[in-house]
């Protein structure tokens, strides 16, 4: 862990990658082709216990004789463990490091659950976006602006927790994230709770009452929930997420109101693209809106939509851009060179890779 989070993302050399690759070759592979001009990387550890385990049918052994010999201690082996799995990922492109990620799987003796095994499962992964582009995630940004945390929904055998981190996130904030406990791999006493296995889950309380969720403050609540109606989520942030910014003028407006929503439009003339690509030209008319409830309507805006006025909107996805384009009232923005400078914020975290990662958008790593 301390050679993976030694990478620097838009900074390591191809050379620092070889060298990686040549101390942990014993556990690395590759697929398809690895050279400078583009390699993704994997090194993949098991404890000999879970190795064993996995390998109960001679697989591992390669003697049947020898594993129905050794079939009883594979069995308090699967019950008492531990067994865990860590892996950790690489990618070069243009013989610089461009992304990292890695992920531990801890699986708690069965004499330890309460309702038999259980995986805690942590994922931490680099990405040129932290994941801030739904409701969810602009929350957690106006709190930690260079990372976004889920959980999956459907797991029945495991308590998960997946960490996103932008590209540019300080190298101490990163090198947190990627924080295992791994002592629970050699502590006499096993690990119970996500947040044994993963220390920065104690800030989260992402299964608080459930089984292998320590129990934590009922009065707690995700971040961002308190702070969406001030839109506290940093301009640079906002910028980053975005795939596309445009520059409009606000020729109308209009407001109309129900019994628990105010709807805001504007009708507006494109008059360039900031970032990424929409599809629309210059001159081009869009009716743009905004839908907002009565209480966030409450405090001050961050802009008024005003007829003759500018603004910038961010577009978390360019194929949303058509005649009639309804965004987040966060992704409005008063029209000034000092929130350009802030939302085109050079760095890292508009490299794209080339090759997709298959396994960008799979929750459970393996």
């Amino acid at each position: 862990m301390g050679d993976i989070k030694a990478l620097q993302l838009d900074k390591s050399s191809w050379d620092d990658a070889q060298v990686l690759m040549s101390r942990w070759g014993r556990y690395g592979h590759y697929d398809g082709t690895c050279d400078g001009s583009f390699c993704r990387y994997n090194i993949e550890l098991q404890s000999p216990l879970r190795r064993l385990a996995n390998n109960r049918f001679g697989i591992y052994l390669g003697n049947d004789l020898l594993t129905t010999l050794l079939y009883p201690l594979i069995l308090s082996v699967e019950y008492n463990g531990p067994m865990a799995e860590l892996r950790t990922h690489f990618a070069v492109q243009d013989r610089v490091v461009q992304r990292k990620s890695a992920s531990f799987w801890y699986v708690t003796p069965r004499t330890i659950a309460a309702a038999g095994e259980a995986s805690l499962i942590a994922v931490v992964r680099a990405d040129s976006h932290a994941g801030g582009t739904n409701e969810w995630g602009w929350e957690q940004l106006a709190d930690h602006p260079y990372f976004v945390v889920t959980r999956p929904g459907g797991c029945t055998f495991c308590l998960m927790a997946k960490i996103t981190f932008a590209m540019d996130t300080p190298t101490e904030e990163a090198n947190r994230l990627l924080s295992f406990n791994l002592s629970c791999l050699t502590d006499v006493l096993p690990c119970k709770y996500l947040e044994d296995v993963y220390p920065p889950a104690e800030a989260w309380h992402m299964y608080d009452g459930a089984v292998g969720g320590r129990p934590g403050d009922p009065s707690w609540k995700w971040p961002g929930t308190e702070s969406r109606g001030d839109c506290k989520v940093p301009l640079f942030a906002r910028g980053r997420e975005a795939d596309s910014i445009i520059s409009v003028t606000a020729l109308s407006e209009t407001t109309a109101k129900d019994q628990a929503e105010e709807s805001d439009r504007a009708l507006v003339r494109l008059d360039s693209t900031i970032k990424g690509k929409i599809g629309r030209s210059s001159g081009e008319m869009l009716d743009v809106g905004l839908v907002h409830d009565y209480e966030s309507s409450k405090r001050r805006f961050e802009y008024p939509m005003t007829t003759g006025k500018s603004f910038l909107l961010i577009v978390p996805n360019p194929d949303l851009v058509t005649k009639k384009l309804d965004l987040d009232w966060c992704l409005i923005i008063s029209d000034s060179p000092e929130a350009r400078a802030e939302l085109t914020r050079p760095g890292p975290m508009s490299m794209q890779m080339r090759v997709p990662d298959p396994e960008a958008k799979t929750f459970v790593p393996w």
